[in-house]
């Protein structure tokens, strides 16, 4: 028998989760920042402006603002290696 189901996580722009004071996350919710980082590449000669979401894994302890963005160390990793390019990303951490 097959079951038919959808989940739908918490999703919202970091301003209202900045605005969600005193929210705790339950152990295991998973929160979206909808606009978590944008950037701008150059396609077909034209600008293009992409939204990058932003994930949370909440512990049911901490309030949302204070808990780190699962993929921050990597994050902080590429973006540097993106902007200086004399900065490389060891094996280490394409592994992490």
């Amino acid at each position: 028998m097959a079951v038919n189901t959808r989940i739908q996580m918490k999703r919202d722009t970091t301003a209202h989760w900045n605005a969600a004071q005193g929210f705790i996350p339950l152990d295991g919710e998973v929160i979206i920042y909808t606009d978590y980082q944008t950037i701008t590449e150059v396609v077909n000669n034209e600008n293009v402006t992409k939204k990058i979401p932003g994930i949370k894994i909440g512990d049911g302890q901490a309030y949302v603002q204070d808990l780190p963005f699962i993929d921050q160390d990597l994050r902080d990793a590429l973006f540097a290696h993106i902007a200086n390019y004399d900065v490389h990303v060891t094996l280490n951490d394409k592994a992490f």
